[in-house]
């Protein structure tokens, strides 16, 4: 009888092992069917979609996508100051243009995120003032600045590549000059 409980225990433990791993089969079935990443990333990978296109239409650069506002900054003001350097040291058309280009796209970027245009109504002991001219509400427009630091470094950035942009502006004026000639 030794011999038999012998098989009996094996068989035991070979079920126990088998259920055991059914059971963790069907865990790992619900958890891929109800696996909060993949609904996540697929929502990751479609805002990211959704953030290029906008971004694509503003003008910006694509690669700025799903970066944080911090990054995207310091990826565009990177992006200047190499191609500010790479103009200094061979000043050719196409990296006047690179340069152009990637300037625009901070100055976007910043003008973009960090100014709020106001409308604001006049008012005078506490009811809005009537403009003379139209019969309606006065207002004005005022531009609030979000973020002081970044305004800063967009002042910074301009002050820094001072020379490159006199050099864009000397351009201007040439093409400028160029397009009268050919309109006389």
């Amino acid at each position: 009888m030794a011999g038999v409980d012998g098989i009996n225990g094996q068989s035991l433990y070979f079920a126990a092992a088998q259920a055991a791993s059914h059971q963790q089969a069907k865990e790992t079935d619900k958890e891929k069917k109800l696996n909060p990443t993949q609904k996540t990333s697929f929502i990751n990978s479609l805002e990211k979609s959704q953030q290029e296109f906008e971004l694509a239409n503003d003008g910006l650069p694509v690669e700025i996508a799903g970066m944080t506002e911090e990054e995207a900054i310091v990826f565009l003001k990177d992006e200047v100051d190499l191609a500010g350097n790479n103009l200094t040291k061979n000043p050719t058309m196409e990296r006047i243009s690179d340069y152009r280009r990637k300037l625009g796209n901070f100055m976007k970027y910043i003008s973009k995120n960090n100014y709020e245009v106001l409308t604001l109504y006049r008012r005078k002991k506490g009811r809005p003032l009537i403009s003379v001219k139209t019969g309606k509400p006065a207002y004005y427009t005022q531009v609030q600045v979000i973020n002081q630091k970044l305004e800063q470094l967009a002042g910074d950035l301009v002050y820094n590549h001072k020379e490159n942009i006199d050099l864009l502006k000397r351009l201007e004026e040439i093409n400028g000059l160029i397009v009268d000639l050919l309109a006389s």
